[in-house]
């Protein structure tokens, strides 16, 4: 009983049968459109920019937008004994989120 012949049963490495792949970035128009969903939600919460901590926030928003980096929010309000926590992905499988945290104390 000898070994079976593997001749001519090698996988292919070429991948031409699979469609060509979308941008995993986030483009500026789909930054813009995420930033302005989170100032939605702060106007929705009755939170505008004479906070220093929703201003420093908007400030990092546009920056986002503008740049294109992804970038970890870690901003404290002390107002309102909260604190902002987030991240602004660039990436499309990662989410872009912003959330108010309560500081317990």
């Amino acid at each position: 009983m000898g070994k079976k012949s593997r001749k001519g049963k090698k996988k292919s490495l070429d991948n031409t049968n699979k469609p060509l792949a979308y941008s995993q970035f986030r483009t500026e128009q789909e930054r813009r459109f995420e930033t302005l969903n989170i100032i939605y939600q702060l106007k929705q919460n009755g939170l505008s920019s004479e906070f220093p901590a929703i201003k420093e926030l908007l400030e990092k928003l546009n920056l986002y937008v503008l740049v294109g980096q992804r970038m970890e929010i870690n901003i404290p309000f002390p107002e309102k004994q909260k604190l902002i926590t987030g991240v602004l992905a660039t990436h499309k499988r990662e989410e872009v989120v912003v959330v108010m945290k309560q500081i317990t104390q």
